[in-house]
């Protein structure tokens, strides 16, 4: 219960932080974006492998 109740308030202290900040929301969305397109074509790229027959 600890260690739950920390997380919220960093989370929250976190999201004070980046409310004051637009810079880092634009930085995030950024970062977020790009991570997410890159799997997206990671993901169009890879092919399946093969079924084995026997």
């Amino acid at each position: 219960m600890a260690v739950n109740g920390a997380i919220i308030l960093a989370a929250g202290s976190v999201a004070v932080f980046l409310q004051r900040r637009p810079t880092w929301i634009r930085w995030q969305r950024w970062v977020t974006g790009t991570l997410l397109g890159a799997v997206g074509v990671k993901l169009a790229i890879d092919a399946p492998a093969p079924a084995v027959t026997t």
